[in-house]
Protein backbone atom coordinates (compact mmCIF):
# COMPACT_ATOMS: atom_id res chain seq x y z
CA UNK A 1 0.00 0.00 0.00
CA UNK A 2 1.24 3.55 -0.71
CA UNK A 3 2.64 5.56 2.18
CA UNK A 4 0.69 8.54 3.50
CA UNK A 5 3.23 10.97 2.02
CA UNK A 6 3.00 9.27 -1.37
CA UNK A 7 -0.80 9.46 -1.28
CA UNK A 8 -0.67 13.16 -0.44
CA UNK A 9 1.84 14.04 -3.13
CA UNK A 10 -0.06 12.21 -5.86
CA UNK A 11 -3.34 13.68 -4.63
CA UNK A 12 -1.87 17.18 -4.83
CA UNK A 13 -1.14 16.54 -8.50
CA UNK A 14 -4.75 15.46 -9.08
CA UNK A 15 -6.16 18.40 -7.10
CA UNK A 16 -3.91 20.85 -8.96
CA UNK A 17 -5.05 19.49 -12.30
CA UNK A 18 -8.71 19.75 -11.24
CA UNK A 19 -8.20 23.35 -10.08
CA UNK A 20 -6.52 24.23 -13.37
CA UNK A 21 -9.46 22.76 -15.30
CA UNK A 22 -11.96 24.78 -13.27
CA UNK A 23 -10.01 28.02 -13.69
CA UNK A 24 -9.55 27.48 -17.43
CA UNK A 25 -13.25 26.68 -17.83
CA UNK A 26 -14.28 29.79 -15.93
CA UNK A 27 -11.84 32.01 -17.87
CA UNK A 28 -13.01 30.67 -21.23
CA UNK A 29 -16.65 31.50 -20.48
CA UNK A 30 -17.76 28.30 -22.20
CA UNK A 31 -21.54 28.15 -22.65
CA UNK A 32 -21.59 24.32 -22.46
CA UNK A 33 -23.13 23.86 -19.07
CA UNK A 34 -21.40 26.78 -17.36
CA UNK A 35 -19.93 25.89 -13.97
CA UNK A 36 -21.69 22.53 -14.00
CA UNK A 37 -19.84 21.43 -17.13
CA UNK A 38 -16.52 22.57 -15.71
CA UNK A 39 -17.22 20.83 -12.44
CA UNK A 40 -18.07 17.54 -14.13
CA UNK A 41 -14.91 17.78 -16.22
CA UNK A 42 -12.81 18.50 -13.11
CA UNK A 43 -14.36 15.63 -11.15
CA UNK A 44 -13.86 13.09 -13.93
CA UNK A 45 -10.37 14.39 -14.68
CA UNK A 46 -9.32 14.20 -11.03
CA UNK A 47 -10.61 10.64 -10.76
CA UNK A 48 -8.93 9.45 -13.95
CA UNK A 49 -5.64 11.11 -13.09
CA UNK A 50 -5.72 9.66 -9.59
CA UNK A 51 -6.25 6.19 -11.01
CA UNK A 52 -3.49 6.69 -13.56
CA UNK A 53 -1.14 7.72 -10.73
CA UNK A 54 -1.83 4.37 -9.05
CA UNK A 55 -3.87 5.56 -6.08
CA UNK A 56 -6.17 3.06 -4.32
CA UNK A 57 -9.79 3.08 -5.48
CA UNK A 58 -11.04 4.56 -2.18
CA UNK A 59 -8.59 7.45 -2.54
CA UNK A 60 -9.71 7.98 -6.14
CA UNK A 61 -13.23 8.55 -4.81
CA UNK A 62 -11.94 11.11 -2.30
CA UNK A 63 -10.06 13.01 -5.01
CA UNK A 64 -13.08 12.91 -7.31
CA UNK A 65 -15.23 14.56 -4.64
CA UNK A 66 -12.66 17.23 -3.81
CA UNK A 67 -13.56 19.69 -6.63
CA UNK A 68 -17.25 19.45 -5.70
CA UNK A 69 -16.52 20.12 -2.03
CA UNK A 70 -14.32 23.09 -2.87
CA UNK A 71 -17.02 24.65 -5.08
CA UNK A 72 -19.69 24.12 -2.41
CA UNK A 73 -17.46 25.70 0.22
CA UNK A 74 -16.67 28.73 -1.97
CA UNK A 75 -20.28 29.31 -2.97
CA UNK A 76 -21.79 28.77 0.48
CA UNK A 77 -22.67 31.63 2.81
CA UNK A 78 -21.60 29.74 5.91
CA UNK A 79 -19.39 31.51 8.45
CA UNK A 80 -15.73 30.41 8.45
CA UNK A 81 -16.17 29.02 11.97
CA UNK A 82 -18.55 26.39 10.59
CA UNK A 83 -15.74 24.77 8.63
CA UNK A 84 -13.51 24.79 11.69
CA UNK A 85 -16.23 23.06 13.71
CA UNK A 86 -16.73 20.48 10.98
CA UNK A 87 -13.01 19.82 10.89
CA UNK A 88 -12.86 19.33 14.65
CA UNK A 89 -15.88 17.00 14.51
CA UNK A 90 -14.18 14.90 11.84
CA UNK A 91 -11.02 14.75 13.95
CA UNK A 92 -12.99 13.55 16.97
CA UNK A 93 -14.88 11.02 14.89
CA UNK A 94 -12.02 9.51 12.92
CA UNK A 95 -9.03 10.17 15.17
CA UNK A 96 -5.80 8.96 13.55
CA UNK A 97 -7.58 7.19 10.67
CA UNK A 98 -5.71 9.26 8.10
CA UNK A 99 -2.34 8.04 9.36
CA UNK A 100 -3.36 4.46 10.10
CA UNK A 101 -5.52 4.10 6.94
CA UNK A 102 -8.16 2.42 9.11
CA UNK A 103 -11.44 4.36 8.81
CA UNK A 104 -14.35 4.03 11.21
CA UNK A 105 -16.20 0.84 10.23
CA UNK A 106 -19.14 -0.48 12.20
CA UNK A 107 -19.80 -4.24 12.31
CA UNK A 108 -23.44 -5.02 11.58
CA UNK A 109 -25.97 -7.23 13.31
CA UNK A 110 -24.95 -10.29 11.25
CA UNK A 111 -21.41 -10.04 12.59
CA UNK A 112 -22.64 -9.64 16.16
CA UNK A 113 -24.78 -12.77 15.78
CA UNK A 114 -22.09 -14.92 14.13
CA UNK A 115 -18.99 -13.87 16.04
CA UNK A 116 -19.66 -15.58 19.42
CA UNK A 117 -20.19 -18.96 17.71
CA UNK A 118 -16.67 -18.84 16.27
CA UNK A 119 -15.01 -18.71 19.67
CA UNK A 120 -13.66 -21.99 21.10
CA UNK A 121 -16.35 -23.92 22.96
CA UNK A 122 -14.97 -23.61 26.47
CA UNK A 123 -16.25 -21.70 29.50
CA UNK A 124 -13.30 -19.33 29.81
CA UNK A 125 -10.95 -17.53 27.48
CA UNK A 126 -9.73 -14.10 26.37
CA UNK A 127 -11.18 -12.14 23.45
CA UNK A 128 -9.96 -8.83 22.01
CA UNK A 129 -11.68 -6.49 19.56
CA UNK A 130 -9.09 -4.29 17.83
CA UNK A 131 -10.55 -1.00 16.60
CA UNK A 132 -13.83 -1.67 18.35
CA UNK A 133 -15.87 1.28 17.05
CA UNK A 134 -18.93 1.68 19.24
CA UNK A 135 -18.31 -1.62 21.11
CA UNK A 136 -21.04 -3.66 19.39
CA UNK A 137 -19.09 -6.91 18.74
CA UNK A 138 -17.45 -6.82 22.18
CA UNK A 139 -20.85 -6.45 23.83
CA UNK A 140 -22.26 -9.35 21.80
CA UNK A 141 -19.38 -11.64 22.77
CA UNK A 142 -19.58 -10.68 26.45
CA UNK A 143 -23.31 -11.42 26.54
CA UNK A 144 -22.88 -14.77 24.78
CA UNK A 145 -19.78 -15.81 26.72
CA UNK A 146 -20.10 -14.34 30.23
CA UNK A 147 -17.19 -16.46 31.52
CA UNK A 148 -14.77 -14.99 28.99
CA UNK A 149 -12.63 -11.92 29.53
CA UNK A 150 -13.53 -9.47 26.77
CA UNK A 151 -11.25 -6.54 25.96
CA UNK A 152 -11.76 -3.87 23.33
CA UNK A 153 -9.73 -0.92 22.11
CA UNK A 154 -10.73 2.14 20.09
CA UNK A 155 -8.46 5.08 19.29
CA UNK A 156 -10.84 7.68 17.82
CA UNK A 157 -12.07 9.95 20.65
CA UNK A 158 -15.79 10.24 19.87
CA UNK A 159 -16.44 6.51 19.17
CA UNK A 160 -14.44 5.70 22.31
CA UNK A 161 -16.67 7.91 24.45
CA UNK A 162 -19.85 6.53 22.88
CA UNK A 163 -18.64 2.96 23.40
CA UNK A 164 -17.77 3.68 27.03
CA UNK A 165 -21.25 5.10 27.62
CA UNK A 166 -22.94 2.10 25.98
CA UNK A 167 -20.97 -0.32 28.12
CA UNK A 168 -21.75 1.58 31.30
CA UNK A 169 -25.48 1.65 30.50
CA UNK A 170 -25.44 -2.07 29.61
CA UNK A 171 -23.53 -2.98 32.76
CA UNK A 172 -21.16 -5.27 30.87
CA UNK A 173 -17.64 -5.95 32.24
CA UNK A 174 -15.84 -5.35 28.94
CA UNK A 175 -12.40 -3.80 29.48
CA UNK A 176 -12.69 -0.75 27.25
CA UNK A 177 -9.46 1.06 26.45
CA UNK A 178 -8.34 3.93 24.24
CA UNK A 179 -5.04 2.67 22.89
CA UNK A 180 -3.16 2.35 19.62
CA UNK A 181 -3.78 -1.20 18.44
CA UNK A 182 -0.09 -1.63 17.58
CA UNK A 183 0.88 -1.02 21.20
CA UNK A 184 -1.24 -3.88 22.58
CA UNK A 185 0.42 -7.17 23.49
CA UNK A 186 -1.64 -10.01 21.99
CA UNK A 187 0.01 -12.81 23.94
CA UNK A 188 -2.90 -13.28 26.39
CA UNK A 189 -5.67 -13.58 23.82
CA UNK A 190 -7.26 -16.73 22.45
CA UNK A 191 -9.24 -14.80 19.82
CA UNK A 192 -8.56 -11.42 18.21
CA UNK A 193 -11.27 -9.81 16.09
CA UNK A 194 -10.51 -6.97 13.66
CA UNK A 195 -12.49 -4.92 11.17
CA UNK A 196 -9.76 -2.65 9.83
CA UNK A 197 -8.93 -2.13 6.14
CA UNK A 198 -6.77 -3.89 3.53
CA UNK A 199 -3.80 -1.66 4.36
CA UNK A 200 -2.67 -3.05 7.75
CA UNK A 201 -3.59 -6.72 7.36
CA UNK A 202 -0.09 -7.98 6.56
CA UNK A 203 1.33 -6.06 9.52
CA UNK A 204 -1.44 -7.34 11.79
CA UNK A 205 -0.81 -10.94 10.72
CA UNK A 206 2.91 -10.57 11.44
CA UNK A 207 2.10 -9.15 14.88
CA UNK A 208 -0.29 -12.04 15.61
CA UNK A 209 2.27 -14.63 14.52
CA UNK A 210 4.90 -13.05 16.72
CA UNK A 211 2.80 -12.60 19.86
CA UNK A 212 -0.15 -15.02 19.93
CA UNK A 213 -0.02 -18.64 21.05
CA UNK A 214 -0.28 -21.51 18.53
CA UNK A 215 -3.91 -22.45 18.03
CA UNK A 216 -5.17 -18.91 18.69
CA UNK A 217 -7.54 -17.29 16.22
CA UNK A 218 -7.50 -14.06 14.23
CA UNK A 219 -10.98 -13.25 12.89
CA UNK A 220 -11.16 -10.54 10.24
CA UNK A 221 -14.37 -9.08 8.88
CA UNK A 222 -14.26 -8.54 5.11
CA UNK A 223 -10.50 -7.99 4.75
CA UNK A 224 -8.23 -10.95 3.99
CA UNK A 225 -4.65 -11.45 5.08
CA UNK A 226 -2.51 -11.32 1.90
CA UNK A 227 -1.01 -14.64 0.84
CA UNK A 228 -2.71 -16.53 3.67
CA UNK A 229 -5.62 -18.93 3.29
CA UNK A 230 -8.23 -18.71 6.06
CA UNK A 231 -8.97 -21.92 7.92
CA UNK A 232 -12.66 -21.01 7.83
CA UNK A 233 -14.80 -18.57 5.86
CA UNK A 234 -18.25 -17.60 7.12
CA UNK A 235 -20.51 -16.12 4.45
CA UNK A 236 -22.77 -13.44 5.92
CA UNK A 237 -24.15 -11.92 2.76
CA UNK A 238 -23.18 -10.68 -0.68
CA UNK A 239 -20.34 -8.50 -1.94
CA UNK A 240 -17.58 -9.80 0.29
CA UNK A 241 -19.62 -9.80 3.49
CA UNK A 242 -17.61 -12.55 5.19
CA UNK A 243 -15.84 -13.43 8.41
CA UNK A 244 -12.38 -14.86 7.76
CA UNK A 245 -10.92 -17.09 10.48
CA UNK A 246 -7.15 -17.62 10.60
CA UNK A 247 -5.63 -20.14 13.00
CA UNK A 248 -2.15 -19.33 14.23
Amino acid sequence: MPSTLSLLLRSLVAWGAAAAVLLAWAWSGSPLGGWLGGLLLAVSGSALLSRWLGLPIWWVAINALMPLLVILALRSQAAPGIWLMLGLAMLLLFGASFQSRVPLWLSGARVRRALPSLLPQRPQGCFLDLGAGLAGPAMAVQRARPGWRVDATEWAPLPYLIGALRLRLAGLPVRWRRRDLWQIDLADYDVVYAYLSPAPMSKLWAKCCQEMRPGSLLISYRFAVPQQLPSQTIELGRNGDVLLVYRL
